[in-house]
């Protein structure tokens, strides 16, 4: 595989995972505390938006420990099939415009086919891998009983013009080295009519705040082209990384 090939198809994992997010807390019948796992598929509740994510890292450990603030602003279509598409210029602060078409970075997920594409316009060429269900449905092991883990319901506000109801998971772990307790909160803002976050807050106080949020919301259908590779691109298959 070339080295551009084997960018496109670690940013087609990238793209996906940003598009599926973080899994909030849950309570198993066993009393476990575990991230509830969520359906990738979403079918009849088309939309288009932005994407912006921020990552927030502190405690870095430099001379002046300052911050370091990232910020990617991408745009993300989903159809009623539940095919999901992300359009992102790297290192861009704004929302790709049609005049940056050859600098996209193009990620189409396509639960219908059980694939996933990264286009890459410069050169007009598809990286097509396929949907595995690590993909289409993210896990992650039980968190043991013996972690402490406060989970609470933040009631419902308005977001974007959409009602949304938000929950809150912390996690706090034993001291570490430098005799400090470690907290970890997740945040879930989310819209029952859509079933997607609106905004989701990862904060760890070991790194920092990861944040997601989708602006600029409108409930429409994408023309169906955006979803599939253009005839004029040739496909390269990508084998999936393998099981561990």
């Amino acid at each position: 595989m070339t080295a551009d090939g084997y960018r496109h198809s670690c940013l087609v994992l990238v793209g996906a995972i940003s598009i599926l997010a973080v899994p909030a807390l849950a309570r198993t019948s066993d009393g476990q505390i575990q991230p509830r796992s969520r359906e990738a598929v979403v079918t009849g509740a088309p939309y288009v938006a932005d994407s912006i994510v921020t990552v927030n890292l502190t405690n870095l450990g430099g001379p002046a420990d300052a911050p370091v603030v990232q910020r990617v602003v991408a745009r993300v279509y989903r159809d009623s099939a539940g095919r999901v598409r992300r359009e992102q210029v790297p290192g861009a602060q704004d929302a790709p415009k049609p005049a940056d078409s050859a600098d996209l970075v193009v990620i189409i997920l396509d639960p219908v086919a059980s694939v996933v594409y990264s286009l890459n316009p410069a050169t007009r060429t598809a990286y097509r891998m396929p949907l595995g269900e690590r993909e289409r449905t993210m896990t992650a092991p039980a968190i043991p009983q013996s972690v402490s883990v406060l989970t609470e319901s933040l009631g419902t506000k308005q977001i974007e013009g959409i009602t949304v109801s938000g929950r809150q998971g912390v996690i706090t772990l034993p001291a570490g080295q430098d005799g400090r307790p470690v907290e970890i909160s997740e945040e879930r803002w989310e819209s029952s009519d859509l079933e997607v976050a609106i905004i989701e807050r990862h904060r760890d106080s070991r790194t920092g705040v990861f944040e997601h949020r989708l602006l600029n919301i409108r409930r429409i259908e994408p023309a169906p082209e955006l979803f599939v590779v253009p005839p004029s691109y040739s496909i390269v298959d990508v084998p999936a990384a393998p099981r561990r």
